[in-house]
């Protein structure tokens, strides 16, 4: 049973940014934190709820950051992305399917959100992933389904291998949008 809404989205933002200098989630675009830009932006779209995965120490800064977000604590970050999503499927209202972005990601725009969400209600049990000039890029939608199965172990070739081994059929929106490939590992 889903809550009425096809498309929920999961925030991954719980990594310590050790490339970036700083956890990135805190990282900030325009004055506002890349978590809160993604966040905003989920929610002028229509798309929720909107949950995120963070490390035990942000978990009350995160709750301030996107209004009524699910803020999930993944106790172990280091273990990586596929911990996090497993830490928080189960703390999801269910949807037909979950749009999953890691936290670098800010510039994703709007319409590109809007264009997976579209392609995914049209096609709920597939895989749905960006595409800039050939390029993947994220977020991408899962079906909830497949999302309940994602193990909380990393694997070799991470989410992205899981997700083709998952014999799954994915569909590929192209989009004008350079921010789908535009993961931020410093400050502007």
């Amino acid at each position: 049973m889903t809550d009425g809404k096809t498309v929920g989205a999961l925030i991954l933002a719980a990594g310590r940014g050790r490339r970036a200098g700083t956890p990135k989630l805190t990282m900030r675009t325009d004055g506002k934190s890349y978590l809160r830009t993604i966040g905003m932006r989920l929610l002028e779209c229509g798309i929720g709820p909107v949950a995120v995965t963070v490390a035990a120490e942000f978990e009350a800064w995160a709750s301030n950051e996107i209004p009524g977000a699910i803020v999930v604590v993944n106790p172990d970050p280091d273990r990586g992305m596929m911990s996090s999503i497993a830490a928080a499927v189960p703390a999801m209202p269910r949807t037909k399917g979950i749009m999953m972005i890691p936290v670098d990601h800010p510039f994703v725009a709007e319409k590109s959100y809007l264009a997976l969400r579209t392609e995914f209600e049209k096609n709920p049990h597939r895989i749905v992933k960006p595409s800039y000039e050939g390029k993947a890029g994220h977020p991408v939608i899962v079906p909830w389904t497949l999302a309940e199965k994602i193990p909380a172990n990393d694997m070799e070739g991470g989410l992205q291998m899981f997700l083709h081994r998952s014999g799954v059929e994915i569909c590929i929106v192209s989009v004008t949008d350079q921010g789908i490939v535009q993961n931020m590992n410093g400050p502007l």
